[in-house]
Protein backbone atom coordinates (compact mmCIF):
# COMPACT_ATOMS: atom_id res chain seq x y z
CA UNK A 1 0.00 0.00 0.00
CA UNK A 2 2.00 3.28 -1.55
CA UNK A 3 4.75 3.97 1.07
CA UNK A 4 3.22 2.12 3.98
CA UNK A 5 6.37 0.70 5.51
CA UNK A 6 7.84 4.28 5.62
CA UNK A 7 4.84 6.14 6.38
CA UNK A 8 3.72 3.72 9.55
CA UNK A 9 6.72 4.60 11.49
CA UNK A 10 6.27 8.32 10.55
CA UNK A 11 2.56 8.80 10.27
CA UNK A 12 1.26 7.54 14.15
CA UNK A 13 -1.45 10.67 14.32
CA UNK A 14 -3.14 12.43 12.84
CA UNK A 15 -3.76 15.76 14.64
CA UNK A 16 -5.11 14.33 17.98
CA UNK A 17 -6.07 10.88 16.90
CA UNK A 18 -3.50 8.39 17.79
CA UNK A 19 -3.28 6.02 14.29
CA UNK A 20 -2.83 2.20 14.82
CA UNK A 21 -3.07 -0.83 13.21
CA UNK A 22 -6.72 -0.75 13.15
CA UNK A 23 -6.81 2.44 11.46
CA UNK A 24 -4.17 1.66 9.24
CA UNK A 25 -5.72 -1.50 8.00
CA UNK A 26 -9.24 0.73 7.43
CA UNK A 27 -6.98 2.88 5.72
CA UNK A 28 -5.96 0.01 3.44
CA UNK A 29 -9.70 -1.11 2.68
CA UNK A 30 -10.20 2.27 1.87
CA UNK A 31 -7.58 3.39 -0.43
CA UNK A 32 -8.61 -0.03 -2.36
CA UNK A 33 -11.87 1.78 -2.67
CA UNK A 34 -11.11 4.63 -4.37
CA UNK A 35 -7.85 4.09 -6.01
CA UNK A 36 -9.33 5.29 -9.42
CA UNK A 37 -9.17 8.97 -7.51
CA UNK A 38 -5.13 8.22 -6.44
CA UNK A 39 -2.75 9.57 -6.24
CA UNK A 40 -4.64 12.75 -5.54
CA UNK A 41 -3.29 15.75 -7.41
CA UNK A 42 -2.98 17.86 -4.66
CA UNK A 43 0.90 19.96 -4.28
CA UNK A 44 0.10 20.70 -0.19
CA UNK A 45 -1.23 17.68 0.84
CA UNK A 46 1.47 15.20 2.94
CA UNK A 47 0.86 12.08 0.98
CA UNK A 48 -2.18 10.65 0.13
CA UNK A 49 -2.72 7.67 3.16
CA UNK A 50 -2.97 11.46 5.38
CA UNK A 51 -5.43 12.84 3.12
CA UNK A 52 -7.54 9.62 3.06
CA UNK A 53 -7.16 9.73 7.01
CA UNK A 54 -8.80 13.20 6.99
CA UNK A 55 -11.73 11.94 5.12
CA UNK A 56 -12.16 9.14 6.81
CA UNK A 57 -11.72 11.30 10.40
CA UNK A 58 -13.70 13.89 9.52
CA UNK A 59 -16.67 11.50 8.38
CA UNK A 60 -16.47 9.24 11.21
CA UNK A 61 -14.85 6.16 9.29
CA UNK A 62 -17.76 6.08 7.05
CA UNK A 63 -16.55 5.08 3.80
CA UNK A 64 -19.22 5.72 1.19
CA UNK A 65 -19.73 9.25 2.47
CA UNK A 66 -15.26 9.69 2.43
CA UNK A 67 -15.24 8.35 -1.02
CA UNK A 68 -18.04 10.52 -2.19
CA UNK A 69 -16.54 13.89 -0.68
CA UNK A 70 -12.83 12.86 -1.65
CA UNK A 71 -13.98 12.01 -5.21
CA UNK A 72 -15.90 15.71 -4.93
CA UNK A 73 -12.76 17.17 -3.46
CA UNK A 74 -10.32 15.86 -6.44
CA UNK A 75 -12.93 17.00 -9.45
CA UNK A 76 -12.94 20.20 -7.37
CA UNK A 77 -8.99 20.70 -7.34
CA UNK A 78 -9.01 19.95 -10.91
CA UNK A 79 -12.01 22.33 -11.92
CA UNK A 80 -10.73 25.10 -9.56
CA UNK A 81 -7.29 25.01 -10.35
CA UNK A 82 -6.28 24.87 -6.53
CA UNK A 83 -2.76 23.82 -7.70
CA UNK A 84 -2.37 27.07 -9.25
CA UNK A 85 -4.75 29.28 -7.08
CA UNK A 86 -1.94 31.70 -5.94
CA UNK A 87 -1.29 32.68 -9.97
CA UNK A 88 -4.60 34.03 -9.91
CA UNK A 89 -4.52 37.95 -10.39
CA UNK A 90 -6.68 38.91 -7.05
CA UNK A 91 -7.57 42.23 -6.49
CA UNK A 92 -4.83 44.55 -5.19
CA UNK A 93 -7.21 45.61 -2.76
CA UNK A 94 -8.17 42.26 -1.36
CA UNK A 95 -5.94 41.95 1.82
CA UNK A 96 -5.99 45.80 2.79
CA UNK A 97 -9.36 46.95 2.48
CA UNK A 98 -11.08 46.29 5.94
CA UNK A 99 -9.76 43.02 7.03
CA UNK A 100 -6.07 41.24 8.28
CA UNK A 101 -4.83 38.06 7.38
CA UNK A 102 -1.94 36.33 8.03
CA UNK A 103 0.01 33.86 9.54
CA UNK A 104 2.48 34.62 12.17
CA UNK A 105 3.79 32.19 15.04
CA UNK A 106 2.77 28.55 16.47
CA UNK A 107 0.90 27.43 19.17
CA UNK A 108 1.83 25.67 22.36
CA UNK A 109 1.00 22.37 20.21
CA UNK A 110 3.55 23.55 17.19
CA UNK A 111 1.14 24.61 14.85
CA UNK A 112 0.87 27.60 12.63
CA UNK A 113 -1.63 30.39 13.47
CA UNK A 114 -3.63 32.20 11.02
CA UNK A 115 -5.09 35.62 12.25
CA UNK A 116 -8.01 37.17 11.00
CA UNK A 117 -9.55 40.27 11.91
CA UNK A 118 -12.65 41.19 9.87
CA UNK A 119 -14.21 44.69 9.69
CA UNK A 120 -18.05 45.61 8.37
CA UNK A 121 -16.57 48.29 6.43
CA UNK A 122 -14.38 45.68 4.53
CA UNK A 123 -16.78 43.27 4.04
CA UNK A 124 -19.08 45.42 2.70
CA UNK A 125 -17.12 46.97 0.52
CA UNK A 126 -15.83 43.18 -0.37
CA UNK A 127 -19.76 42.08 -1.10
CA UNK A 128 -20.53 45.17 -2.95
CA UNK A 129 -17.59 45.47 -5.31
CA UNK A 130 -15.92 41.98 -5.77
CA UNK A 131 -17.67 38.51 -7.34
CA UNK A 132 -17.86 35.96 -4.65
CA UNK A 133 -16.17 33.57 -6.74
CA UNK A 134 -13.01 35.54 -6.08
CA UNK A 135 -13.95 36.34 -2.36
CA UNK A 136 -13.80 32.22 -2.02
CA UNK A 137 -10.61 32.15 -4.32
CA UNK A 138 -8.89 34.65 -1.82
CA UNK A 139 -10.31 32.06 1.03
CA UNK A 140 -9.09 28.75 -1.04
CA UNK A 141 -6.02 30.77 -1.42
CA UNK A 142 -5.02 31.34 2.33
CA UNK A 143 -5.89 28.30 3.12
CA UNK A 144 -3.90 26.64 0.58
CA UNK A 145 -1.20 28.72 2.27
CA UNK A 146 -2.01 27.28 5.57
CA UNK A 147 -1.49 24.08 4.40
CA UNK A 148 2.12 24.70 2.66
CA UNK A 149 3.33 25.81 6.02
CA UNK A 150 2.28 23.10 8.47
CA UNK A 151 3.43 20.82 5.56
CA UNK A 152 7.33 22.45 5.47
CA UNK A 153 6.78 22.85 9.33
CA UNK A 154 6.39 19.17 9.87
CA UNK A 155 2.88 19.24 11.66
CA UNK A 156 -1.08 19.09 9.91
CA UNK A 157 -2.90 21.63 11.45
CA UNK A 158 -3.23 24.82 11.66
CA UNK A 159 -4.41 26.71 14.63
CA UNK A 160 -6.99 29.64 13.60
CA UNK A 161 -7.78 33.20 15.37
CA UNK A 162 -10.43 35.47 14.03
CA UNK A 163 -11.05 38.90 15.77
CA UNK A 164 -14.86 39.35 15.85
CA UNK A 165 -15.20 42.82 17.77
CA UNK A 166 -16.11 44.52 15.41
CA UNK A 167 -18.94 41.69 14.17
CA UNK A 168 -22.42 41.40 15.31
CA UNK A 169 -25.71 39.46 14.64
CA UNK A 170 -26.95 42.94 13.31
CA UNK A 171 -24.89 43.36 10.69
CA UNK A 172 -25.05 39.90 8.90
CA UNK A 173 -29.57 40.75 9.06
CA UNK A 174 -28.77 43.38 7.35
CA UNK A 175 -26.17 42.05 5.11
CA UNK A 176 -27.93 38.43 3.55
CA UNK A 177 -25.13 38.34 1.07
CA UNK A 178 -22.82 37.93 3.78
CA UNK A 179 -24.93 35.53 5.74
CA UNK A 180 -25.26 33.50 2.58
CA UNK A 181 -21.38 33.64 1.70
CA UNK A 182 -20.14 32.60 5.32
CA UNK A 183 -22.72 29.51 4.75
CA UNK A 184 -21.22 28.83 1.52
CA UNK A 185 -17.67 29.35 3.37
CA UNK A 186 -18.27 27.24 6.09
CA UNK A 187 -19.61 24.09 3.39
CA UNK A 188 -16.34 24.60 1.65
CA UNK A 189 -14.35 24.10 4.80
CA UNK A 190 -15.78 21.20 6.08
CA UNK A 191 -15.95 19.39 2.67
CA UNK A 192 -12.56 20.09 0.82
CA UNK A 193 -10.55 21.22 4.30
CA UNK A 194 -11.36 18.17 6.70
CA UNK A 195 -9.39 18.05 9.51
CA UNK A 196 -7.38 21.33 8.77
CA UNK A 197 -7.74 22.94 12.27
CA UNK A 198 -6.48 22.33 15.55
CA UNK A 199 -8.57 24.89 17.12
CA UNK A 200 -10.97 28.16 16.14
CA UNK A 201 -10.36 30.59 18.15
CA UNK A 202 -13.11 33.54 18.29
CA UNK A 203 -11.86 36.72 20.21
CA UNK A 204 -13.40 40.39 21.39
CA UNK A 205 -16.83 38.59 20.85
CA UNK A 206 -19.63 40.91 21.61
CA UNK A 207 -22.86 39.91 23.56
CA UNK A 208 -24.67 40.10 20.31
CA UNK A 209 -22.49 37.53 18.71
CA UNK A 210 -23.41 34.78 20.48
CA UNK A 211 -27.00 34.90 18.85
CA UNK A 212 -24.67 34.69 15.25
CA UNK A 213 -22.69 31.75 17.16
CA UNK A 214 -25.99 29.74 17.70
CA UNK A 215 -26.93 30.38 14.19
CA UNK A 216 -23.24 29.44 13.26
CA UNK A 217 -23.44 26.18 14.82
CA UNK A 218 -26.47 25.18 12.70
CA UNK A 219 -24.05 24.45 10.14
CA UNK A 220 -20.59 23.08 11.71
CA UNK A 221 -20.31 19.26 12.09
CA UNK A 222 -19.95 18.42 16.50
CA UNK A 223 -16.30 17.60 15.90
CA UNK A 224 -15.57 21.36 14.55
CA UNK A 225 -18.00 23.08 17.15
CA UNK A 226 -15.84 21.44 20.11
CA UNK A 227 -12.74 23.07 18.79
CA UNK A 228 -14.34 26.46 18.80
CA UNK A 229 -13.63 28.35 21.76
CA UNK A 230 -15.38 31.74 21.78
CA UNK A 231 -14.03 34.40 23.79
CA UNK A 232 -15.23 37.80 25.21
CA UNK A 233 -13.37 41.24 24.72
CA UNK A 234 -12.76 40.96 28.94
CA UNK A 235 -10.77 37.29 28.60
CA UNK A 236 -9.30 37.25 25.08
CA UNK A 237 -5.97 37.48 26.26
CA UNK A 238 -6.56 35.19 28.58
CA UNK A 239 -8.26 32.39 26.41
CA UNK A 240 -5.27 32.84 23.98
CA UNK A 241 -2.88 32.16 26.71
CA UNK A 242 -4.21 28.84 27.18
CA UNK A 243 -3.54 28.19 23.43
CA UNK A 244 -0.21 30.26 22.88
CA UNK A 245 3.04 32.26 24.33
CA UNK A 246 1.97 36.10 24.84
CA UNK A 247 5.25 36.58 22.61
CA UNK A 248 3.55 34.78 19.48
CA UNK A 249 0.31 37.54 19.69
CA UNK A 250 0.67 40.03 17.29
CA UNK A 251 0.80 43.44 19.28
CA UNK A 252 -1.92 44.83 17.13
CA UNK A 253 -4.19 41.79 18.18
CA UNK A 254 -2.69 42.70 22.15
CA UNK A 255 -0.15 40.39 22.50
CA UNK A 256 3.91 40.96 22.75
CA UNK A 257 4.67 39.82 18.85
CA UNK A 258 5.57 41.98 16.15
CA UNK A 259 2.63 43.38 14.11
CA UNK A 260 1.27 40.57 11.96
CA UNK A 261 2.42 41.20 8.67
CA UNK A 262 -1.07 40.71 6.37
CA UNK A 263 -0.71 38.01 3.11
CA UNK A 264 -0.16 39.46 0.09
CA UNK A 265 -1.51 39.08 -3.04
CA UNK A 266 1.10 37.77 -4.08
CA UNK A 267 3.43 35.94 -1.91
CA UNK A 268 6.96 34.04 -2.50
Amino acid sequence: FFSRLLNIAMQTRSGPFTLGEPEWKKCEEFAAMVQTHLPLTDKNKIDDEDMLFRFLISNAWNFDRSAKLLQEYAEWRQEWDVDNIEKHPFHPELPVRGVYTGYQGVCKEGYPILWDRFLTKGITWYLSCLDTTELMKWHIYTTERGRELYRHLGTDRATIVIDCGDLDCKFFWSHLSATSFIRELVAVDQARFPEHMYKVLLINCSWGFNFLWRWLKMFLKDSVVKDVHVFTAANSLQGLAQFMDASVIPRDFGGQGPDLKRIPVEQK
